[in-house]
């Protein structure tokens, strides 16, 4: 009896799965299904150029739809088959909600856009032109790093909407620094455009995609920085204390850094300083030689005292 309840369970499971499988296979029932994440893609965007206007984040935006069809249709759907548009012909300065239109294929029905509209700012058309700044990436050995000799071009044009284009740090480009020999290679250079936390900016227009960098490894050699002056204080005060890093780490050819035994500075003028100061030095560097990127920027702080009539 046990026996025959076993086989009879067997029997019902197996029953059961061939009709699950008739069902989804010959029967094809309709069903719904949600796709995530369609990119939005902006249409018209170059007649808000022409009014000088252009979109801040226009990058990014996406939305869900729930699709209707066949199961087996579903299941075969491609993601990229589904596009969802916004028109932003005629939109004027500011926030605008604007209405998502979204087009599916034929054999499937367009059931629901869970985000039917967006938010779109748009904002004043600018430009700036930014320095590139390049990033070498990786290490190198001790007393050897690498060096930028020359880029090109030497800034970029940055253009799109104000908020952004204000926001923009610097245009970086990054080497690999074990491509680097001691001899003077060139590379192009992928750039992006970063904000001041180092975050790339998308919505912005470069003049350029890629720049050309010149650049090799260069040794280093620590030498004392020697500070110089021109001009006397106004009669009224005298040199309390004039302090200011004793070393300089520079980079260049072997041959040329082993005949510097010393960095001098600018002349500081004297006559200019009425206040306790603090300024920038200008080392003075010999052709082929630079100063080392691991040397922080050299100043001198000025404190002056008020003699006695």
């Amino acid at each position: 009896m046990l026996k025959n309840n076993t086989v009879l369970k067997i029997l019902s499971v197996l029953i059961a799965v061939c009709l699950w499988m008739y069902v989804m296979g010959s029967v094809n029932p309709m069903t719904t299904q949600t796709i995530e994440n369609i990119p939005v893609e902006l249409l018209n965007q170059d007649t808000l150029e022409e009014r000088g206007l252009a979109i801040r984040g226009g990058v990014g935006f996406s939305v869900d739809v729930v699709v209707e069809g066949k199961r087996s249709v579903l299941h075969e759907l491609d993601k990229d088959k589904i596009n969802a548009t916004v028109d932003v012909f005629g939109y004027e300065e500011g926030q605008n909600s604007v209405l998502v239109q979204v087009e599916v294929p034929d054999n499937v029905r367009l059931k629901e856009v869970k985000t039917p509209r967006i938010d779109i700012i748009v904002d004043e058309l600018v430009s700036a032109y930014k320095k590139i700044d390049v990033k070498f990436i990786g290490k190198t050995g001790s007393g050897i790093e690498p060096a930028v000799i020359a880029t090109s071009p030497a800034e970029i044009e940055v253009k799109g909407a104000e908020t952004l284009v204000n926001s923009i740090k610097t245009v970086q480009a990054r080497l690999n620094a074990a491509e680097l020999s001691n001899h003077p290679k060139s590379f192009q250079a992928k750039l992006q455009a970063l904000n001041q936390n180092g975050e790339q900016i998308y919505d912005v227009t470069l003049s350029a995609e890629t720049a050309e960098v010149e650049a090799v490894l260069y040794h280093t050699k620590t030498v004392p920085l020697e500070v110089k002056t021109t001009g006397s204080l106004p009669k009224k005060y005298g040199l309390e204390d004039l302090s200011a890093p004793k070393e300089i780490k520079i980079c260049g050819e072997k041959d040329d850094l082993d005949s510097i035994e010393k960095i001098e500075t600018e002349p500081v003028d004297m006559s200019q300083i009425r206040a306790n100061t603090t300024l920038e030095l200008h080392p003075i560097l010999p052709s082929g030689v630079q100063v080392s990127k691991g040397s922080k920027k050299a100043v001198a702080e000025i404190k002056i005292k008020r003699l006695a009539e």
